[in-house]
């Protein structure tokens, strides 16, 4: 039987070795983890909790319960980190989990912006929330597109070379080079928090959400459509450069040839 103690030993592993949003949500899911491994559940099952999760979190921000329905988002990534886990304890990895989980961000991308711009609308009463919501979905489920293709690139590369390597530090090293020469690397942010900073990487958004919510609601402000319109901007911006990055085969085909002479 699988102790939380081991639980939270790999995690500490997985947080050295990942993102900075290991260090955030991880740390929130050992607990339910540990639910799911002593139960037997299984990780297929955990990704489907997790889409009812993230209807829930859209029925919520679309009547205008801003902050309880973005703790329901929070709760998929924690359940999104919880599936991982208990797949590498249970030892089971398919393509069908794959799929699944891959279809659990794509109903979180379409869920989270149409929810927030609904839900914004119902309070205020403006219709540019409904835009802008419509505009952020559309961002947030081309991000994800971008990221899955780029997974797919490095999948067939690791599967094309019969070796192992960590898919999300392949990931996180490949982001770094395609954007290097455009992105302001000297900014502080960008080197804590990846390329993509902290107040507008999607793992951050949500508590951003939920403090800026607090803010409106108690001096009467709207600091959250700023926010949203300016997290959309950048994303555009994001999406645009990462575009140009990925049809440039000859870049994709030297940083691979350069990971090839190391191996």
């Amino acid at each position: 039987m699988v102790t939380y103690k081991e639980i939270k030993i790999k995690q500490q592993d997985d947080i050295a070795h990942s993102r900075i949003r290991y260090a955030f949500y991880r740390h929130l899911s050992s607990h339910f983890t540990h639910f799911f491994i002593v139960n037997n559940i299984s990780p297929n099952t955990i990704t489907l909790l997790s889409i009812l999760v993230t209807i829930s979190g859209f029925f919520l921000l679309s009547s205008g319960n801003i902050i309880l329905g973005t703790l329901m988002f929070m709760f998929f990534h924690i359940l999104d980190c919880c599936d991982g886990e208990v797949a590498r304890f249970q030892k089971k990895h398919g393509l069908e989990g794959l799929y699944l989980e891959d279809v659990s961000h794509y109903i979180y991308a379409i869920c989270l912006g149409l929810g927030l711009g609904i839900g914004l609308f119902s309070i205020y009463h403006i219709k540019i929330y409904l835009y802008l919501g419509f505009l952020l979905t559309l961002v947030f489920i081309l991000e994800y597109a971008f990221t899955f293709t780029l997974r797919t690139i490095i999948r067939k590369w690791i599967i094309d070379n019969r070796t192992y390597f960590d898919e999300e530090k392949v990931l996180k090293d490949f982001m770094k080079y395609l954007i290097q020469e455009e992105w302001d690397t000297k900014n502080l942010m960008a080197k804590m928090f990846d390329f993509q900073g902290l107040i507008y990487s999607v793992y951050f958004i949500l508590p951003i959400t939920i403090i800026l919510s607090f803010i409106d609601t108690f001096f009467f402000v709207q600091s959250l459509l700023f926010y949203l319109f300016w997290l959309l901007i950048i994303k555009i911006l994001f999406i645009l450069l990462l575009n140009k990055k990925i049809i440039c085969d000859e870049k994709i085909s030297k940083y691979f040839a350069n990971v090839n002479e190391k191996i």
